[in-house]
């Protein structure tokens, strides 16, 4: 009686400790999940206002985050983001780089590999390469959007058309779009489409709707307030402006772009707007104006495409007398 109680008793102080073990094990595990999925958050909330704070803050969470976990590659395609939006291009092609020939990787990620590693082979002239990804990017993407149709995974596609010079099947893709999602309130997705509806019809020569889809992005860049893609989309505008002539509207909206790159900290884009702004004062006549910007100007921070813009104005501006106002 007495060993039948005494193993009675061992097996409910087994139970229990179990019960508490399993408990105290659950406990940690959950907890793990919510540190997990609340870093998660913070870095999407982060990313999605300033992407010179998404580096910091992604190059942080990359050395906490398990290798070649989904979690992992999440937190590499936030970076190609933010590097691409400060056009970091030598960063970004480093970057992605030693990816490109892996072919275990997620189908998301790879797509996202092959456009930056397509984007940047552009930039640096590599025209044969760059043709190669774009295509490569494609037609995963479609292959992709054929098992999980995503809105926004038909832009980066009407993107990479534009790319190829398929401006005609771009621009169906993105009206298809904005016939299906016109009552959207997704702010990044709308900014976006409108965004790349004014690239397409831009590179059609169909300036005026071009300009209309300028003016519709500005809104959702707001809404969406990113910094540094605000900042760019009152830059597109700007130069909407530009192609019409309207002087003082273009001048008005480069200054409100060039203080949000301020505070995004995109000196890329505060310099590039620097080069329109003396272009509006030399149209203007204002000379003096114009030199003082130019003298202004950090020739570091500008893309190898803008050098051409520069070597043009510095040979204008060195062939001019400055006015006495």
């Amino acid at each position: 009686m007495n060993r039948l109680l005494k193993n009675k008793c061992n097996f409910i102080a087994q139970s229990i400790l179990c019960c508490v073990i399993t408990f105290f094990y659950s406990s940690i595990v959950h907890a793990q999940a919510e540190n997990v999925n609340h870093s998660i958050i913070q870095v999407n909330k982060v990313c999605a206002r300033s992407a010179v704070e998404c580096l910091e803050l992604v190059e942080v969470e990359l050395k906490r985050t398990t290798p070649n976990t989904y979690i992992w590659y999440d937190l590499l395609q936030h970076k190609f983001d933010a590097l691409f939006d400060l056009q970091k291009i030598s960063e970004l092609n480093k970057a992605v780089t030693p990816w490109i020939d892996q072919e275990k990787l997620p189908n998301s990620f790879k797509i996202t590999v092959y456009i930056y590693y397509a984007k940047t082979s552009f930039i640096q002239e590599d025209i044969d390469r760059a043709y190669l990804y774009s295509q490569k990017a494609k037609n995963k993407l479609i292959e992709m959007n054929q098992v999980f149709p995503s809105p926004m995974r038909l832009i980066q596609l009407a993107n990479l058309q534009m790319r190829l010079n398929e401006d005609d099947l771009a621009y169906e893709t993105l009206q298809a779009l904005e016939k299906k999602y016109e009552k959207s309130k997704n702010a990044h997705f709308m900014m976006e489409l409108y965004g790349n509806l004014g690239h397409v019809t831009r590179n059609l020569s169909l300036h005026e709707l071009s300009l209309e889809y300028c003016l519709k992005t500005i809104p959702w860049s707001k809404k969406y307030n990113n910094q540094q893609q605000i900042g760019t989309v009152l830059f597109n505008l700007a130069k909407a402006y530009l192609h019409f002539g309207h002087y003082n509207k273009a001048e008005k909206t480069l200054h409100e772009a060039q203080e949000f790159s301020k505070k995004a900290k995109d000196e890329v884009k505060v310099n590039q707007i620097q080069l329109y702004l003396i272009e509006i004062k030399l149209q203007q006549l204002q000379t003096q104006q114009a030199k003082i910007l130019f003298d202004q100007i950090n020739v570091n921070y500008l893309p190898k495409s803008d050098l051409p813009k520069i070597t043009k104005l510095q040979k204008t501006l060195s062939g001019l007398p400055i006015a006495v106002n």
